[in-house]
């Protein structure tokens, strides 16, 4: 068995879930602590969950690991697994059981996964998501969709190089598409409404859209073309809209959260789906 407690939103726990499946035995199971939004997001997740956001086992996001790993390595059997240089899962082969330290895994080696073909966004949120869609008479295949993200990008990775795209990254990005492809419609999500209104201030045929963040994710899997802020449930929305879009374009900033420092970060985070600028 292998048991994670969530450390972090959707973006990651889908990196998480798809790293720990790489590392588990054949027929070895996968016990969740949490992750709560991997859960109602998808069908088709091979793992058990237990829900702790409201009951006392919610302080184990707060477990001290060092501690941990020293009493775990006084029993037989278990073992951790820990994150290596090339965001890979590292477990010792002689665990039967393994508890995985809080670790991001952020690598494009998880697009490889049998386990990624079977997940399926949930089809409750698909519905809703078309629902705004149609009640703007818009179509998906004909639609921008604009990831803002603020919040604590303003001060990660370092407060010297945020990750916060300017509003006039997003707008030149969107301009661009639309003079590829003339009379495309813009609808934005974000998790500041006054930035992400912002950015898309001076925009013709804009909407803004917050329904949650699995309703958000499942729009962002509608629409054939995406300005994309660095965060990693922008980059699963853009993956999972290119199952839809094969042909669909998708900008993000060169480097990823790295864009200001001129060097990728995460370092293993580049994907061939997205179109870096």
């Amino acid at each position: 068995m292998i048991a994670m407690v969530e450390s972090g939103r959707l973006g990651n726990q889908i990196f998480q879930y798809l790293a720990l499946k790489s590392a588990a035995k054949p027929n070895e199971s996968l016990l969740l602590f949490g992750f709560d939004h991997l859960r109602t997001t998808f069908d088709g997740v091979e793992a058990s969950f237990i829900h702790i956001s409201s009951n006392p086992m919610k302080h184990l996001v707060s477990l001290n690991y060092s501690k941990l790993k020293r009493f775990t390595e006084s029993l037989p059997g278990v073992g951790s697994i820990i994150e290596d240089s090339e965001a890979r899962p590292q477990r010792d082969a002689r665990s039967r059981v393994a508890i995985a330290n809080p670790s991001w895994f952020q690598s494009d080696l998880v697009l490889g996964s049998s386990y990624l073909q079977l997940m399926r966004v949930r089809s409750e949120h698909l519905r809703v998501a078309q629902s705004f869609l149609d009640s703007n008479l818009l179509l998906g295949e004909s639609t921008i969709v604009v990831h803002v993200r603020a919040g604590d990008y303003r001060s990660w990775p370092s407060k010297l190089n945020p990750a916060i795209l300017s509003p006039r990254w997003y707008q030149e990005k969107v301009a661009e598409l639309q003079h590829r492809i003339p009379n495309l419609v813009v609808v934005a999500i974000g998790d500041e409404f006054d930035y992400t209104n912002e950015v898309i201030a001076e925009m013709d045929n804009a909407f803004v859209y917050s329904g949650g963040y699995a309703n958000e994710f499942a729009l962002m899997t509608l629409c054939r073309f995406g300005v994309l802020s660095a965060s990693s449930f922008a980059y699963w929305g853009a993956y999972f809209a290119k199952r839809k879009y094969p042909q669909g374009v998708y900008l993000a900033p060169k480097y990823w959260a790295g864009h200001t420092m001129g060097s990728w970060y995460p370092k293993h985070i580049q994907a061939d789906f997205i179109d870096y600028r």
